[in-house]
């Protein structure tokens, strides 16, 4: 019996996409096709576009004094912490970029990010696929196989390539590939804003436990006071020139220096565990935490102005612009569904189901084919266009993350600023009030020499110069961590004239 021809189309049963592929001998149907394609596209309706969010522009916002919309004369820079001038802290930040299971997360998501970049760029290049079988078979005597094949066993082999490759005319497939670039894009620059966001941990964390250790230093010169002056109130009662009470009062302040001496304690060790938390090293570092070289008390200053320009290239700002495209290509994509898809396809091979092994390559054997295939939506029960109404949900949401972004680092970057400008008023109120008591201090210290007054009015006003220097260096702390946020929100950037040249370690 001979096969049955083989039909040039193959109506799909059930409503939907038809597709249809043309062999040898059917060109003359290709202009029929592209002409009933263009006709029946028709058929799957565009539905009506629906209003979008649009993305905030930075020179259309209000930025405040202290941000300039001028392009920026300074660059990022990826060691930017570098500016604290720290070697332990330099030490840390290194090796924490090598060993956190943070950045080692988000560098997976990147390779799988190109890894799906890849595969859909895959689809507009040229596809050729090789399948083929090789066994034998024994033929029914009782069913379709007239002899001699009927109850014979003989072999069964074939070979088949298979060539296909889109036209993409309305140009859908490359805004896919583009939308994965974008995508990869945006995978690198979360992998970028995750680098930042844990140097910028570090660097806070790092200066807490400067805090705490200079706290601790000038804490136990605060003890150092107090025993003097206890000392002299014990030689003073003992000849009736002081009471208990002053005694007594003196030890409880002894007593309160000496618990928070212990809480200080317990606050530096709960901080070089969390360091070494964030570096990956478990709760303590490799080679410790030591005496930490930076100066809180470097003359640091707020910001002049920052270029606004710098918020545009930090990392998550990048990342939101990146899936904002992306979604906006994944549009592009829903909507050229709509449109008919025309592919080139091709193959040939070799089969035999009788004869020698090789009979399958005999050039009787052959089998081959080439012609488009054409899918046009013709009925699709609103598939289309519940998906181009997702698609555009999507970016409006993409958009709506960009500008909360991009509102997010603004409010970093002014919050900064005006903490920073507080604390240098702030530190003006301190040093005036440190240069009072030091001008007390002085007619006191001459007086003592004079023989008019005994040790413990000096004593007194070291204990009031210690208290002022507590506040501080709390301040202090806090304008670096202000200054270390700043720097960070702008994606990594040491800003001129903030930090000294001078402000080097001991």
């Amino acid at each position: 019996m001979e096969p049955q021809p083989e039909l040039p189309c193959q109506p799909a049963r059930k409503r939907g996409p038809v597709s249809c592929t043309l062999a040898g001998g059917g060109r003359w149907l290709l202009p029929l096709l592209v002409l009933l394609g263009l006709l029946a596209s028709g058929c799957a309706r565009l539905p009506r576009p629906v209003p979008q969010t649009r993305p905030l522009q930075l020179d259309r916002l209000d930025l405040g004094p202290s941000v300039h919309a001028s392009p920026a004369s300074i660059l990022p820079d990826a060691r930017w912490w570098s500016g604290f001038a720290d070697p332990q802290l330099r030490r840390i930040v290194a090796f924490s970029l090598r060993h956190s299971p943070t950045l080692a997360l988000a560098w997976a998501r990147t390779q799988e990010a190109q890894g799906v970049a890849r595969m859909q760029g895959a689809s507009l290049q040229p596809q050729l696929s090789v399948s083929g079988q090789a066994g034998f078979a024994r033929w029914s005597e009782n069913q379709f196989y007239p002899p001699p094949y009927g109850g014979a066993t003989t072999w069964n082999n074939a070979v088949n390539l298979d060539l296909s490759y889109t036209l993409d005319i309305w140009g859908g497939r490359r805004a896919g590939v583009q939308a994965k670039l974008d995508l990869l894009g945006a995978r690198r620059a979360g992998q970028a804003a995750a680098i930042l966001l844990l140097e910028n941990s570090l660097v806070r964390d790092y200066i807490d436990y400067v805090l705490v250790r200079d706290l601790q230093e000038n804490t136990g010169k605060r003890q150092s006071v107090l025993a003097r002056m206890l000392q002299i109130i014990r030689e003073r009662r003992a000849i009736g020139l002081a009471s208990s009470v002053a005694l007594y009062r003196l030890r409880e302040k002894m007593q309160q220096t000496r618990e928070q001496q212990s809480l200080l304690q317990g606050q530096a060790s709960t901080i070089a565990e969390s360091i070494a938390v964030l570096a990956g090293s478990g709760v303590a570092l490799p080679q410790g935490l030591h005496r930490p070289l930076l100066h809180l008390d470097c003359q640091w200053q707020p910001p002049r102005q920052v270029p606004a320009d710098l918020l545009g290239r930090r990392p998550d700002i990048e990342a939101g612009r990146e899936k904002m495209e992306a979604a906006a290509e994944m549009v592009h994509v829903a909507r050229d569904a709509f449109y008919p898809d025309i592919n080139l396809v091709a193959f040939a091979g070799g089969v035999a189901a009788a004869g020698s092994f090789l009979e399958f390559l005999h050039p009787g054997s052959a089998l081959y084919g080439m012609g488009p295939a054409i899918s046009l939506p013709v009925f699709t029960g609103g598939r289309l266009r519940g998906q181009m109404v997702e698609r555009e949900a999507q970016y409006d949401a993409a958009v709506d993350g960009y500008n909360r972004t991009l509102l997010r680092a603004l409010k970093e970057v002014a919050g900064s600023i005006t903490s920073l400008e507080a604390d240098a008023g702030r530190r003006r109120s301190l040093d005036a009030q440190a240069a009072s008591v030091l001008r007390t201090r002085s007619l006191f210290r001459q007086r003592f020499h004079a023989g008019l007054v005994n040790r413990l009015p000096l004593l007194q006003t070291d204990l009031s110069l210690l208290g002022i220097r507590d506040r501080q260096i709390r301040l202090d702390a806090a304008a670096m961590k202000s200054l270390a946020t700043l720097e960070a929100a702008l994606g990594g950037t040491r800003i001129p004239g903030t930090l000294p040249a001078g402000c080097r370690p001991h």
